[in-house]
């Protein structure tokens, strides 16, 4: 195809541009502008570019330029509409950059998303695989501590191959007191009571007599002498015999037999301590292949006492083996008309069980030492099958037996009230607790004492009915000061 001459073309293009069109052209162009053209004006200057160029800027100026052209290289474009275009295309290419790092950082977000989403599944199972083995094996801490163990270990104590955990005796008496619910601390007895080590005459007998069984007796065992209470009683004046009697004694017929029994069952103004534990201050001597219990032990006396020599019950209550007539005379004396003393609750539950319901209905006074053990529990219990274990202490277990006392009237209950170990709610901070104790200074329930409306097992004194005279005393202050103080609150 032939390309028309220049002389052709410039005509041509003076027909398509008017004058007008040239003087705008003119006014709105900046360098390279049409004012700057060299002479021989306006279609020299374009036919000097050929056909091709003129052809490209006319297309360019009617808007059917390439979208890759940049507009910035207009030269019909201002330098203000130049600068706009600039800061909107680095605006463009700033927000392409961000929106290239967020879509970096939710692809990292998206693969952390699976990787918790997998570990939390694996820890989902690993919860659900403890859970059962939860459930099936149970709290193994408060299972091993629902059955007794101190006899194995002073078995193997004493054939010479002791316990690791119990290598001497001492740790084996704590272990004893802790599961049989008593105190393992020496002072923790009752007021009235206190052990001593064996005399020199005690040990001899032992050496003579052989180790002290459950039916055999002693020579410096303090028994009462049978012929001096029948002597006694048959010397006694008929008008005394008439006012022999006493509570449940007296409705018997009057007599030598009342007297006997009176004088052999009673103990006036003396304490029955019954002691149910082991030696503290002596290590068992039987034989090695016997089967080792506690000692079982009544003392009347105030003075010091050796737990191993102790009186023993058989030997007390002999006289009562006579006849059914003193059997059944001497068990209402001796369990109405004395007063029975206790160290432990623990010494407590086990008088009560090895007497007998029968007994037990006629004890009138009772002394207790309010001190137990929380080191064993009953079996657990579950409130659904889903839910973990539940464990019941066995301390204040024994104190049920109070209610099945219907004779009883006289009740002393020895318990620790001041003691710092027993303050309530001693976690707390001093400034608080400093600040309660000044609001509380001489009230019954001041902040550093114990809470005695909470104490547990106090519901077994509160359901008591029929009663003369229920005193508690603080022990706290007979471990300071010496004698029985009464508690404030």
């Amino acid at each position: 195809m032939a390309y028309p001459t220049s002389d052709a073309h410039d005509s041509e293009l003076d027909e398509v541009l008017s004058q007008d069109d040239i003087e705008e052209l003119s006014s709105e162009s900046s360098e390279g502008s049409l004012a700057e053209l060299p002479p021989g004006g306006t279609t020299g200057a374009l036919a000097r570019g050929g056909p091709h160029d003129n052809y490209s800027r006319l297309s360019r100026e009617s808007g059917d330029a390439d979208d890759t052209d940049s507009d910035v290289n207009n030269p019909g474009c201002t330098e203000e509409c130049r600068i706009r275009i600039r800061e909107m295309e680095r605006q463009v290419d700033k927000l392409n950059e961000d929106l290239a790092k967020l879509q970096d950082a939710h692809d990292r977000c998206t693969v952390r998303i699976n990787q918790l989403t997998a570990e939390k599944a694996d820890l989902a199972r690993e919860n659900e695989k403890l859970q059962r083995q939860r459930l099936a094996a149970g709290n193994r801490n408060r299972n091993r501590n629902q059955r007794k163990t101190w006899q194995d270990k002073l078995d193997s104590f004493l054939c010479g191959v002791p316990d690791e955990e119990c290598s001497v005796y001492q740790a084996i008496y704590k272990l004893s007191c802790k599961e049989e619910n008593m105190s393992s601390k020496l002072h923790n007895i009752h007021p009235n009571l206190q052990l001593r080590e064996p005399t020199q005459d005690e040990m001899l007998s032992l050496l003579l007599l052989g180790a002290p069984g459950p039916h055999t007796s002693h020579a410096v065992d303090s028994g009462i002498c049978l012929r001096d209470v029948l002597e006694a009683a048959i010397s006694a004046a008929p008008e005394d015999r008439e006012h022999a009697g006493n509570g449940l004694v007296a409705v018997a017929p009057l007599g030598p037999e009342a007297h006997i029994i009176r004088r052999v069952s009673e103990f006036p103004g003396r304490l029955i301590h019954c002691l149910s534990r082991l030696d503290p201050l002596f290590e068992p001597v039987e034989h090695a292949n016997a089967a080792h219990k506690l000692l079982h032990r009544f003392h009347i006396s105030n003075s010091p006492c050796s737990l191993t020599f102790a009186t023993k019950p058989d030997r007390l209550l002999a006289p009562l083996a006579t006849c059914k007539k003193f059997l059944l005379l001497g068990i209402h004396a001796f369990y109405g008309l004395n007063t029975f003393a206790f160290s432990s609750i623990g010494e407590f539950g086990r008088f009560c069980n090895g007497i007998g319901q029968a007994r037990l209905q006629r004890i009138q006074h009772v002394e207790l030492l309010w001190v137990g053990s929380q080191f064993l529990c009953f079996q657990g219990q579950r409130k659904n099958p889903n839910s973990p274990l539940r464990y019941v202490s066995k301390r204040a277990w024994d104190l049920r037996h109070l209610g099945e006392m219907p004779s009883l009237k006289y009740l002393v209950v020895h318990i620790n009230e001041t003691g710092t170990d027993y303050m309530r709610r001693s976690h707390e901070p001093k400034r608080y607790l400093e600040d309660q104790a000044q609001l509380t200074k001489g009230q019954p329930n001041a902040r550093k004492t114990r809470s005695m409306r909470s104490i547990q097992g106090i519901d077994y004194i509160l359901q008591l009915r029929g009663m003369s005279k229920v005193i508690f005393y603080d022990f706290e202050k007979h471990l300071t000061f010496g004698g029985r103080h009464v508690i404030r609150d």
